[in-house]
């Protein structure tokens, strides 16, 4: 054998054989390297109760054999990310909520990458105290907001467990024309309400209702900011219809970023509405007015804001 060189993944090999009796032969042979996998590093969920801090969502022990992580953020477990929107980063996130975390090795020249893996994360709400208030006026009154209102019990881990958000957000159409909203739906039919946008008027009104596909979904929350992209006056939320749940939560910075400085609660006396910790904080709401409840009952149905 007299010349071997690696080229393109493959190696070839010259070599020659001769003796005393026969004359010299030569052959040339190729030899094919695929290849080799990669093996990725362990990522975790780091599920955890909000704090009001930016965390990292998973852990990695270990390192990629091979290649190197990268991470994306996606919109469920079934639908990885596109391949321009992952980097070495590991994602961070401060917000309540469920976020799916996509992964996957990236092979050097001598491997291959892996196909891409996801590790649901949940950031459930904190738990807080029960503070009632009671408006002023007979059939319903006004409750000045000089401060963020006291916090309110969130529903517990166990509570957000039992109804996982559905893979992706949906544009659907309130029952008020000009009004739209983009909503997260879960297993039981009900929704979170991620976004409003209105038609600019002096008041945006909404039920506690969201059609998509023809089929209704009551509102059981309103997420962070999801009334940042409402520009007017007043805000009327009708939660009133039989359909709605029976507990409606406003999460921390609802309405952060809305200009409106008045909200108007339209409620019946087996309907509960819950204000999150720092629920206006953000907003310009100087007032929220309670429609359709009486002292008494206001009392009994022991109302948390």
């Amino acid at each position: 054998m007299q010349l071997y060189h690696d080229r393109d993944g493959q190696i070839t090999e010259a070599f020659s054989l001769h003796t005393g009796t026969y004359a010299q032969a030569t052959k040339e042979v190729t030899v094919t390297i695929g290849k080799a996998n990669t093996v990725a590093a362990t990522v975790t969920a780091n599920n955890r109760t909000y704090d009001g801090t930016e965390k990292p969502l998973v852990t990695v022990t270990g390192e990629a054999t091979g290649g190197e992580m990268q991470y994306a953020l996606g919109t469920n477990v079934t639908t990885a990310p596109a391949e321009n929107l992952y980097t070495t980063s590991i994602p961070a996130k401060t917000e309540a909520g469920i976020y799916y975390v996509w992964y996957k090795v990236v092979g050097d020249a001598n491997h291959n990458d892996t196909e891409p893996g996801c590790v649901e994360v949940n950031i459930v709400q904190k738990e807080t105290e029960k503070h009632d208030t009671t408006p002023s006026g007979g059939g319903g009154g006004s409750l000045p907001q000089t401060t963020d209102p006291a916090p309110a019990p969130n529903p517990t881990p166990s509570e957000t467990t039992e109804h996982p958000a559905a893979t992706e957000s949906t544009i659907t159409q309130d029952a008020f024309t000009g009004v739209s909203e983009t909503i997260e739906t879960s297993a039981d039919g009900t929704a979170v309400v991620t976004s409003v946008a209105g038609n600019g008027g002096k008041t945006l009104r909404i039920t506690g209702t969201v059609s998509q596909n023809g089929t209704n979904h009551p509102v059981s929350s309103f997420a962070t900011k999801s009334f940042s992209n409402v520009d007017v006056k007043s805000i009327i939320i009708d939660l009133k219809a039989s359909g709605n749940p029976q507990t409606v939560t406003f999460m921390p910075r609802t309405f952060k970023g809305s200009e409106a400085k008045k909200l108007t609660l339209r409620l019946t006396s087996s309907r509960q509405v819950k204000f999150s910790s720092g629920a206006l904080s953000g907003s310009k709401i100087k007032k929220v007015v309670v429609s359709g409840l009486n002292k008494r009952s206001l009392r009994e149905s022991g109302r948390s804001w």
